[in-house]
């Protein structure tokens, strides 16, 4: 009796690593996803404190992983853009997916960036956990510096 529940203990602790292995595995292949994405991917807590940025996002905007940590989502816009990402931070943690969003966004350097994307909500047990957005350079913006910087 003894050596059978040794086996049961041991089948299900083997059964435990494999179950964590893959789930490693699986968050290891997510990971690598979103820092190859050429999008901007952000995670943004309710209390806009940013959770997660990308590896290009990171490149874009001139933060190290490090400095991730102490920023708020709204220390990056743009003043131009202030009021009108507030309004979508708060509809979308309020449960609304927004298709399209156009803002700037100010790197380190000070350089302006303007993006277009999306941005949705996880919620459980109806409240808000975080809210993600998508973000790419905006095609028009980058036609608009390429015409002027060939005059």
């Amino acid at each position: 009796m003894a050596s059978h529940k040794l086996k049961n203990g041991e089948g299900l602790h083997s059964e435990r690593k494999r179950a964590e292995e893959a789930l490693r595995e699986s968050q290891e292949r997510l990971q690598d996803f979103l820092d190859d994405a050429n999008d901007l991917v952000q995670s943004v807590a309710p209390d806009d404190r940013l959770l997660y940025v990308n590896r290009k996002w990171r490149e874009t905007l001139g933060y190290t992983e490090g400095e991730i940590a102490g920023l708020s989502l709204f220390d990056i816009i743009h003043p131009d853009s202030l009021a009108h990402c507030k309004d979508v931070f708060q509809r979308v943690i309020a449960g609304e997916r927004v298709n399209y969003i156009e803002a700037k966004f100010v790197a380190k350097d000070g350089r302006v960036i303007t993006v277009e994307g999306s941005a949705n909500c996880r919620f459980e047990d109806g409240k808000a956990l975080l809210h993600v957005a998508f973000f790419v350079i905006s095609l028009s913006a980058k036609r608009r510096r390429k015409k002027n910087c060939g005059r």
